[in-house]
């Protein structure tokens, strides 16, 4: 299986990591998929957190789900010991926690050498943490005291551990986004709001604009992987580079930005997916 991997890794020009990582993460979609046969919320609740649980162990390994518990217990703890200040709270802890590990794991290094580690997801994570104690934050307050975004998301009844748990690592969106709030998540899972069934008509379906999400993202792919090869950014370090003239150089600086767009569009056109 590691050769293969290996094999696989270096058709692409990436590392075992990264080609484990995108492994996972192409997963998400048949894993979330599954998610709508499976019957009842504290059921769906379960799958989100177990299912995000094991992909997050199979793509980083069993250290990423310690790292991933500690923000969101800080941010638990902090909503159940003193709500009227639980979302600066954990806004703090969670970045302070979030910063932490960047500086630690030096995860921008490791990123240009070809790793990859569980940073990019305790981002989504802290940031799902925050949102959602800042909500629950908001039900406190009086309505009209608030904007619309804050009415239409606040929270105010305490969710339960295991819903939380299943919003943080619900795998949909827990290893690169998008991040959405606690109150849409609730509503998706329980069949209200926007997704509950009625006389008028069936809830929205998410298949046609996630196949468009995935024919944009296979084409950003394509080009990257078309690019790359003629477009490598280590050539900024090479003793050649440095004797080219200016429009040369000018010129492979434009390409090359322009070869790295492509990966990243591939990653965004993955965030705008909807839920399952």
């Amino acid at each position: 299986m590691e050769l293969d991997m290996v094999t696989m890794a270096a058709s692409i020009g990436v590392s075992v990591p990264v080609i484990r990582f995108l492994l996972c993460f192409v997963t998400t979609i048949p894993v979330s998929f599954l998610w709508r046969l499976v019957p009842g919320p504290l059921a769906k609740h379960l799958y989100s957190a177990f299912t995000g649980a094991l992909l997050s162990y199979l793509s980083f390994g069993f250290s990423s789900n310690l790292h991933f518990l500690v923000p969101m217990l800080l941010g638990y703890a902090a909503m159940v010991l003193y709500r009227p200040k639980c979302g600066v709270i954990t806004f703090f802890l969670g970045f302070g926690f979030l910063i932490g590990c960047h500086v630690y794991y030096m995860s921008g290094d490791a990123w240009k050498q070809g790793g990859i580690d569980a940073t990019g997801a305790l981002m989504v994570l802290t940031l799902k943490v925050i949102s959602c104690a800042m909500n629950y934050n908001d039900g406190l307050l009086k309505e009209e005291d608030l904007r619309e975004a804050q009415k239409k998301n606040r929270l105010i009844k305490l969710p339960s551990l295991i819903e939380y748990f299943g919003y943080c690592l619900c795998c949909g969106s827990h290893f690169a986004g998008p991040v959405y709030e606690m109150k849409d998540y609730l509503d998706w899972t329980e069949g209200n709001g926007i997704w509950a069934h009625s006389d008028k008509g069936p809830s929205p379906s998410p298949y046609v604009a996630t196949l468009r999400a995935l024919v944009q993202a296979a084409i950003c792919m394509a080009m990257f992987l078309y690019l790359s090869p003629s477009h490598p950014l280590s050539w900024f370090t090479d003793p050649a580079y440095q004797e080219w003239g200016f429009w040369r150089k000018l010129s492979y600086q434009y390409m090359s930005g322009f070869t790295m767009r492509w990966k990243y569009y591939n990653k965004a056109s993955t965030h705008i997916r909807p839920p399952p």
